[in-house]
């Protein structure tokens, strides 16, 4: 019979879920059925749980070794005291009716390499947001802005849409921001700027940058952030600005002077 391959886009196979979630296998761990189990019982009441891991795979087989009776791979979910709990029977095989003492092993199937081969694929996946702006943005005075993008140099993930100040995450991960911006010539006041949760003031920073008054250049002032950032699959992230010069000042954003961008480096663990 043809095996299946179940990756690169298959999830967790305990879970569903993401394919971070599989198991340590401990090998050839074994226990014995302490009653007799219908091919429907969804719990395996079993001599010991110790060794086994909160959920994963399990192998169902006779006891006796001259038996013409095939193995049954079942999951589960959990182990209550002397149970293995959350049972999907028959993985890959046939659910059948199993006596008192039937051997009941851990042993390494399929699925656990093809969870490995899973989270692998998931860790070279790479997402990028790369934005700017083909405008100048007016900033008011003493008033916190959000910075609007209206390019985008890369997106593949869709996570920013027209010209909206959003990025958001689609796929979680260790992701590097990225903010530049170029204000206009002028010395008064001090200059702010910050990656963000949305929506702002946020709560969470990717990173925060404050220039002083005294360090305001004459020239046009260059402001960068980049940082490392933990994000999960639907979180907002802004750049936003704040300045006190007592009147509106603007900000360059063009290709080669703004930037505002998220790089996933790798998966979530």
């Amino acid at each position: 019979m043809p095996g299946t391959t179940y990756y690169p886009t298959a999830k967790d196979s305990h879970t569903g879920a993401d394919p971070f979630g599989f198991q340590p296998i401990t090998d050839l761990l074994a226990t014995t059925l302490l009653s007799g189990v219908s091919a429907m019982a969804t719990t395996l009441p079993i001599t010991s749980t110790s060794g086994w891991n909160a959920r994963g795979f399990a192998i169902i087989r006779s006891a006796n070794p001259d038996s013409l009776a095939l193995p049954e791979i079942v999951t589960y979910t959990s182990t209550p005291t002397q149970q293995l709990a959350g049972v999907t029977r028959g993985v890959g095989t046939v659910a059948k009716e199993w006596p008192a003492g039937s051997i009941v092993e851990l042993n390494p199937v399929s699925r656990h390499h093809n969870d490995l081969a899973a989270a692998i694929v998931a860790m070279q996946q790479t997402a990028v947001c790369d934005l700017y702006d083909t405008t100048t943005q007016s900033i008011p005075d003493i008033t916190l802005t959000n910075l609007t993008w209206d390019t985008e140099q890369s997106d593949a993930q869709a996570m920013h849409t027209g010209s909206s100040a959003d990025i958001t995450v689609v796929q979680p991960g260790i992701y590097r921001a990225l903010g530049q911006l170029q204000w206009d010539s002028n010395t008064v006041g001090a200059r702010w700027h910050f990656i963000g949760v949305s929506p702002h003031p946020p709560a969470v920073y990717a990173g925060y940058k404050y220039i002083s008054s005294a360090a305001v250049a004459a020239s046009r002032t260059v402001q960068v952030i980049t940082a490392p950032i933990r994000c999960a699959a639907g979180v907002t992230w802004r750049f936003g600005v704040y300045q006190n010069s007592g009147g509106a000042r603007t900000i360059t954003k063009v290709q080669n002077a703004g930037r505002f961008a998220l790089y996933r480096m790798g998966g979530l663990t």
